[in-house]
């Protein structure tokens, strides 16, 4: 969260999160975005199954990317 904080500061952003077989994980980090950001959008999703499949279960990932970049 800290490397978001420090890239994001408070610019909207589009952020996008996903997980493989970590639905609860995931739904608690998109309240902690939720809170912290200045969120344009903001969605979870499954991982793809090839990157589900290299990881395992259990990871959650986020992706964003400014909206004046």
């Amino acid at each position: 969260m800290n490397q978001l904080k420090n890239n994001i500061k408070d610019s909207p952003v589009h952020i996008s999160i996903a997980h493989s077989n970590a639905y609860e994980g995931g739904i608690k980090l998109k309240k902690e975005i939720e809170q912290e950001f200045n969120c344009k959008e903001l969605w979870i999703t499954d991982l793809s199954p090839i990157i589900a499949y290299a990881t395992g279960t259990g990871v959650i990932i986020a992706a964003y990317y400014l909206d004046n970049a």
